[in-house]
């Protein structure tokens, strides 16, 4: 048995419970333990020439498992009460130890009594054999008390493996959500300051849009903070919250900008990570639209193919590469966190695709689980 004081201490007691949570599952486990068992003693009995005595290789077996099945959830529960946490390893232990010797004496006689119980109507047991059943059974109630020993620590141990299983899943959980967190936080400062840089270029050229632009900004930044503890958020908010966004670019960038919105029937429910679209239309705007004169038109698609969503933002700004003509255009923050918000989200389930336009321009694609609010 491990040390118990470098056991990790479980914040959760129901952790150590099987996941089925079920006492019928429970039952049907030891039942197929006994099946194993009995099929041991019939192909050993064959092995050996030997005829099949029916009522101990099979019948005693599936009495003798079940019986642990009725006595396993009181172990269950005494090791869900007394965990095995650093500091109190010795007083767990002997706890475990006291009820291991009341557990392993009872069972087997509750063993035994079930068989002579139910054995006798069925025939196995005879009335000469009932009236000193016991008595004949002492060989077997001393293996049976300590066979039941190593099994309650069986018990246990299996019991533990499920909760540490459980627990290692639930701070798996809580690293990816604060992960998760971090990444979506560093998104919110990043679009702050870029829009606040545009709002000071034109404070000094047209203070009356600045202000316009600032009222906007507010109304897009509570609308963030709505969402906040939220990774996804159904299409249309989504779209409501980059329609906000949008408004502000509008406004920076008059008439050298359309905006061009394709989303097939039926897709407005469909989740998607909160805050996805806002960097990748930032990242047309920055290393696209704001690098051609003419400026030039966004479209916004999405469409669902089988059971993915796919979401695609085009531009027809210069695409290609950036201004130092090396590196991939928009491997930014933007485009670095929204990589790795999605490998988090849906692992081996996404796909996340950057490709510049012959002809200028280029399209940044999004593929992911197609999941709707309802499911």
């Amino acid at each position: 048995m491990p040390d118990a004081s470098l056991a990790p201490t479980l914040a959760d007691p129901s952790a150590i419970r099987p996941r089925t949570g079920s006492f019928a599952t429970l039952v049907g486990s030891f039942f197929l333990v006994a099946l194993f068992f009995s099929a041991q003693n019939v192909v050993v009995r064959v092995s050996r020439g030997a005829a099949i005595d029916w009522q101990w290789d099979v019948f005693h077996e599936l009495i003798y498992w079940l019986t642990w099945a009725g006595f396993a959830p009181v172990i269950l529960a005494w090791t869900r009460r007394h965990r095995f946490e650093r500091g109190r390893a010795a007083e767990t232990v002997a706890r475990h130890l006291a009820l291991m010797l009341v557990i392993g004496p009872l069972q087997i006689l509750a063993s035994y009594g079930n068989h002579l119980l139910i054995g006798r109507p069925l025939g196995f047991v005879t009335p000469d054999e009932a009236a000193h059943w016991f008595a004949l059974r002492k060989s077997g109630i001393v293996w049976g008390t300590f066979a039941g020993y190593l099994y309650y620590w069986i018990i246990v141990g299996i019991a533990l493996a499920f909760s540490y299983r459980a627990e290692a899943a639930r701070l798996e959980d809580q690293v990816a959500q604060a992960q998760l967190d971090t990444l979506r936080s560093q998104l919110e400062p990043h679009f702050l300051f870029n829009t606040l840089n545009a709002i000071g270029v034109l404070i000094g050229e047209a203070p009356a849009q600045a202000q316009r632009m600032l009222l906007h900004l507010s109304d897009l930044l509570r609308a963030t903070l709505e969402r906040r503890g939220f990774q996804e958020v159904s299409l249309t908010d989504e779209l409501a919250l980059l329609d906000r966004y949008l408004a502000i670019q509008r406004m920076r960038h008059a008439d050298r900008v359309r905006v061009e919105l394709a989303v097939a029937p039926g897709l407005h429910r469909a989740l998607i990570p909160t805050l996805l679209l806002q960097p990748i239309v930032e990242n047309a705007f920055r290393h696209g639209l704001d690098r051609n004169p003419a400026g030039g038109t966004i479209s916004i698609r999405a469409n669902q193919l089988d059971d993915h969503l796919r979401l695609e933002v085009e531009d027809t700004g210069p695409g290609g590469l950036l201004e130092t003509g090396t590196e991939p255009r928009g491997e930014g923050i933007g485009f670095a966190n929204t990589r790795a918000r999605l490998a988090r989200l849906y692992p081996r389930r996404h796909a996340f695709e950057f490709r510049p336009q012959p002809d200028g321009g280029a399209v940044v694609m999004i593929d992911i689980p197609y999941r709707t609010g309802a499911s």
